[in-house]
């Protein structure tokens, strides 16, 4: 789980990542210095956290603040996408961890990680994640 650590300190916003998980695996504890919007097009996460636990399940996401420990769960194949989010910089965002909706427009529209590599320019923002 150490390649987000590639995201921690970029100079945009927002960075997404895609991994693939196989069932059964872990991320392991960890936190990030960045909030964190995990997302699931595929499988089911189950997520342990010091403020709480969740299923996320395609069609939900969930928002956790920067500096939140935490370990991921894979149930089934899981294809994750994660958007690493400087909190300081934009100012809509949940001021609480939890789970929010992703409606299927939001699923098709706002997670283009090929679109948001370590060294490309960071053309998207949050638009539409609070109606998300």
């Amino acid at each position: 789980m150490e390649r987000h650590k590639q995201y921690d300190n970029l100079p945009r916003p927002v960075v997404v990542m895609e991994t693939r998980w196989p069932t059964g695996v872990s991320s392991g504890w960890h936190s990030h210095a960045r909030g964190q919007l995990l997302y699931a097009t595929e499988g089911i996460m189950v997520v342990h956290t010091d403020a709480g636990s969740w299923v996320v399940p395609p069609n939900r996401a969930l928002w956790m603040l920067p500096g939140l420990r935490h370990t991921v769960t894979m149930s089934g194949d899981v294809l994750m996408r994660t958007a690493y989010i400087d909190t300081g910089k934009i100012s809509t965002l949940p001021t609480q961890s939890g789970v929010i909706n992703v409606s299927p427009c939001c699923a098709s529209c706002s997670w283009r990680p090929s679109t948001l590599r370590p060294t490309a320019r960071c053309r998207a923002g949050m638009r539409g994640f609070s109606n998300c």
